[in-house]
């Protein structure tokens, strides 16, 4: 009754009042924060609504209409005179607010709060729901739209229906791609489409970074490990390191290392250099592959796991080592196979007794070395007047075949060439020089004998001849002696 006396007493109040208001009705009141300033109630059964009806001379008219108990709703309707639309639906149990046609906020920020606040876009037409954003012509520059053809969100600058940006119900992006399907085959959760020898589109991504003392860089991780690879590069005319491109490699997450540098300004590559000075660099640490490290340089055959590597020593002044390995699979270390020495350059082979055996000695290597037929010729890929002195390699393997080697195959390479091993010859040339000293040293001892012998015969000779002069002498004296005597009668 308070309230009623309240009201009845304000509607009087205004009615006294010498100004005119322009309104029929107006309802002031000090409604503290309980009591509201108009009251309807529904007497009627729980899912009936508290209506407020507005309508003019025309046909049609929208009512306020709310209700409370199982369903507690608000909403605004309109009724063209023979059937009904909801227009705004408020549902305070699901937290859900419905407006079936289009909204439009000029000037004004939208904000929507909560512990889980969401907007729902729903078409109940052929077209599927989206936002438009334009200018005050409207001009629809740029849209975000559901695609429920292929289940995709399209995210474009044309009303054309071809997204600019799109993403698929398995969370892959693709930018640039005309037709983005949910059940498209893509290999990467992103995929982008550009021409990059459009000047307009130079590129398929850009990375740009706003300070000149840092790095464009890209972070590899997974999720749960500290460890990570960082790719990070600067361009041309930057105070340090410029023109690098770096692959760092962190296994903590804390401290890094350069395990590939790119030298865009001289184009060198750095293998563990951060600073390359070369065309090719590769800083290796030190353990030699001989103790099972796996530092150096290896160069590996995939199908039959044979691999070299070259290895730099750490002393004797750094001695390059080259170690051989049959099998990587099931090896336990490389066999050394050769050093260049690194103060004089000679390349010594490795060969240690305890490396070898089946270990026996040549024989008749003189024979076989007169056999050889040293040339002087040119290869037929030569355009210059310079000659090469060696072998042909057909004539040595009639002679000596362990010397010859199949370079290239026709099975592997599609040509066969052969290959003399020179260093492989010197063995070879040893067993013919001593085969003929022991022939000089014989021929020595025959002279030797020969010359003793003739010295004696010589001897011999003389001193035969000396007696029979020495007789001669005597008997021609005594003859004289003979004569002599007879001459003088004595």
């Amino acid at each position: 009754m308070r309230q009623l006396f309240n009201s009845i007493f304000i509607v009087v109040l205004l009615f006294t009042q010498s100004e005119i208001l322009a309104q029929q009705t107006e309802i002031e009141f000090d409604s503290d924060t309980v009591e509201p300033h108009l009251l309807l109630t529904e007497t009627g059964a729980g899912s009936s609504f508290s209506r407020i009806r507005m309508e003019n001379q025309l046909a049609g008219w929208w009512t306020l209409a709310a209700r409370n108990g199982t369903s507690s709703d608000f909403n605004i309707f309109y009724n063209d005179g023979t059937s009904g639309l909801n227009y705004l639906n408020i549902d305070p149990n699901n937290d859900l607010t419905t407006i079936i046609t289009d909204l439009e906020i000029d000037n004004k920020d939208i904000i929507i709060s909560g512990t889980d606040p969401d907007i729902f876009l729903r078409s109940d037409g052929t077209t599927d729901p989206g936002i438009s954003f334009g200018d005050n012509g409207f001009s629809n520059d740029g849209r975000i739209w559901y695609d429920s053809d292929i289940d995709v969100m399209k995210f474009g600058t044309t009303t054309s229906f071809v997204g600019d940006i799109n993403v698929n119900a398995f969370g892959k992006v693709g930018i640039d791609i005309d037709r983005f399907s949910s059940t498209e085959a893509l290999n990467a959760q992103m995929t982008i489409r550009a021409n990059a020898g459009n000047t307009v589109t130079p590129a398929h991504l850009e990375l740009y970074e706003n300070n000149n003392s840092g790095f464009p860089n890209i972070y590899f991780t997974n999720f749960g490990l500290s460890g990570f690879w960082e790719v990070q590069a600067r361009s041309e005319g930057s105070a340090t390191s410029d023109g690098f491109f770096h692959f760092i490699h962190s296994n903590n997450g804390t401290t890094t290392d350069e395990i590939m540098t790119l030298n865009g300004s001289e184009g060198f590559v750095g293998i563990n250099d951060a600073t390359p000075e070369y065309t090719m660099s590769i800083d290796h640490g030190a353990g030699s592959p001989s103790t099972g490290s796996d530092h150096g340089l290896n160069i590996e055959q995939t199908s039959t796991n044979t691999a070299w590597t070259l290895y730099t020593r750490t002393s004797n002044g750094g001695d390059l080592q080259f170690f051989h390995e049959a099998n990587t699979s099931n090896a336990t270390t490389p066999i050394l196979r050769a050093t260049i020495d690194s103060s004089n350059g000679a390349y010594t082979s490795s060969s240690d007794r305890r490396l070898k055996k089946n270990i026996s000695s040549l024989e008749n290597q003189l024979e076989k070395v007169m056999q050889l037929h040293p040339t002087r010729y040119q290869f037929k890929t030569q355009d210059d007047d310079s000659y090469s002195l060696g072998l042909i390699a057909q004539e040595v393997q009639n002679v000596i075949p362990e010397i010859v080697t199949q370079l290239a195959s026709e099975e592997e390479d599609e040509v066969s060439f052969l290959g003399v091993s020179y260093t492989e010859l010197i063995p070879v040339l040893i067993g013919a020089i001593q085969e003929q000293q022991e022939i000089i040293d014989l021929q020595k001892k025959q002279i030797a004998q020969n010359s003793y012998e003739m010295e004696a015969f010589k001897a011999s000779i003389e001193s035969k001849l000396n007696k029979l002069v020495n007789s001669a002498i005597k008997a021609s004296l005594d003859e004289e002696s003979k004569v002599s005597a007879i001459k003088t009668g004595k």
